[in-house]
């Protein structure tokens, strides 16, 4: 008789010990999606108070949105901490699984950091030229460089880069 009670005391042991883990687990992914899908629409909402797209668009030759691409980054970054959370919470993460999660991370940013090197102060110089309106397009500009100099009028002044057209018709663009 006493062999019943111990199956007993196992069984509870064991929904006790791993179910609370498991329904725990389900807990943060769930509100890992929830939040993800609120925090991509708050940035969504923020570009989009912000005119960020029709920024970028009037500005640059980039016509890919902005504001959707950075606001799906956010989303699918929180999912991926919900989802390390989880494991955690299941006692499944290891030291490997946070290295790798680390290093991805790492590569992200770094990636973003050396994606955007040249860019931002592009578009600094962009924009303080449009203020001060140091030039206008049609207006005669000569470029020099090291070996010759060429001459030409400006065609297109955008955030990026200013275009020239040479007098032979050659199409230059300075950033």
């Amino acid at each position: 008789m006493a062999f019943i009670p111990d199956i007993l005391e196992y069984f509870d042991h064991i929904f006790s010990t791993y179910l609370t883990k498991f329904v725990g687990a389900l807990l943060y992914l769930l509100i890992g999606i929830v939040l993800g899908r609120l925090g991509s629409r708050l940035v969504h909402k923020i570009l989009h108070e912000l005119a960020f797209d029709s920024f970028v668009r009037n500005h640059t030759e980039i016509k890919v949105s902005l504001e959707e691409l950075v606001s799906r980054l956010v989303e699918y970054l929180i999912y991926f901490i919900a989802i390390l959370i989880a494991l955690r919470k299941l006692g499944l993460v290891s030291g490997v699984l946070q290295f790798v999660a680390a290093a991805i991370i790492i590569l992200i940013i770094v990636s973003v950091i050396l994606g955007l090197k040249d860019f931002i102060p592009n578009i600094i110089a962009g924009m303080r030229m449009q203020q001060k309106g140091y030039f206008s397009i049609g207006d005669k500009v000569s470029v020099r460089d090291a070996e010759r100099v060429v001459e030409g009028a400006i065609t297109s002044i955008t955030l990026l880069e200013t275009v020239i057209k040479t007098k032979h018709g050659d199409i230059l663009y300075i950033p």
